[in-house]
């Protein structure tokens, strides 16, 4: 089975006029941006990457511009939750009502393990690691919110030129993805408590058997023949989020999801549909979704608008 890559970067200098997600202008019109926001009073939200402001700015809150300006920290030399901190301290310093908007896995990065594995969503919530105005999102990233059944099979559906499937199908699908993944998901975690990245190889093997297997022994040769231990722990801790639930069900994917690498999933969905040349599922799913954000989002959209002077 030929495997398509789903994600592509970005050629730099598109849509220049685009309110927010400009980044090639952006150190040189900063100034003049930060002016504006003194005289309009519009709230900031910084996000990780032009890709995150293609999503949330274009195609789910484009009718916000009067209330918020989402911008973007990529200036293409990278992004990232680390710049989305420094970028809301310099800009709150400054006196602007400013916040921003994070991934799970930067807690990873940062070694905020308790916090990593915490399964509690009230507890999560209360927490603010990095200060009071920066929100982290509960899955491992955006990619993870796009990954909504209804639409993902709406999306194939339209692809194969079928009949939409009954829900059950789709989640049995979704929940026998959801194994695969967690072993990758698993050895990611790990090579990142190791200080190592443990790239997207693997993520091409289509048989859980095999991709188990080879997972493991790339553990072995990377780390240490200790670490497979730990990485069998760590698959059962991204099971634990799924409450005990063992039946194929929505709610079941919705719990574990949280612990899934949401890139690799989309990777794996690639793999498994093999999409059209150019075409990226990322936005394909965002478009779709609309008006059907996660409530997580759409609750700290509503958070920032109040946020605002009158």
């Amino acid at each position: 089975m030929e495997y398509v890559k789903g994600e592509r970067s970005l050629k730099k200098g598109w849509n220049k006029q685009h309110n927010g997600c400009d980044m090639p202008g952006f150190k040189k019109y900063r100034q003049s941006e930060v002016i504006a926001d003194q005289y309009f009073e519009r709230v900031i939200v910084y996000l990780e990457s032009e890709e995150d402001c293609l999503i949330i700015n274009d195609r789910w809150f484009f009718d916000q511009g009067e209330m918020i300006d989402f911008r973007s920290v990529d200036e293409g030399e990278g992004g990232g939750a680390n710049e989305v901190i420094k970028r809301v301290k310099q800009d709150k310093d400054a006196g602007h009502i400013v916040f921003g908007i994070v991934d799970r896995d930067v807690l990873m990065r940062e070694g905020c393990w308790d916090l990593w594995w915490e399964a509690d969503d009230q507890k999560f919530n209360q927490a603010r690691p990095f200060g009071e105005s920066i929100r982290i999102l509960k899955r491992w990233e955006l990619e993870n919110y796009l990954l909504v059944p209804d639409i993902l099979e709406e999306v194939m559906a339209d692809r194969d030129g079928r009949t939409k499937q009954f829900p059950d199908a789709v989640n049995f699908f979704l929940n026998d993805l959801a194994e695969e993944i967690k072993v990758l998901s698993a050895a990611s975690i790990l090579f990142n408590e190791n200080g190592r990245n443990f790239g997207t190889k693997l993520d091409r093997i289509p048989d859980f058997e095999i991709l188990k297997e080879k997972t493991e022994k790339f553990v072995r040769e990377k780390l240490d023949d200790g670490e497979i231990e730990k990485l069998n722990v760590y698959v059962e801790k991204i099971e634990s989020f799924s409450e005990n639930n063992d039946s194929p069900s929505i709610v079941r994917w919705e719990r574990i999801n949280r612990l899934l690498d949401g890139k690799r999933v989309l990777r794996r969905l690639n793999l498994a549909f093999r999409p059209r040349k150019g075409d990226d599922l990322r936005f394909t799913l965002a478009s779709r979704l609309n008006n059907r954000v996660d409530r997580e989002i759409r609750d700290y959209i509503n958070e920032f608008k109040n946020a605002k002077r009158f």
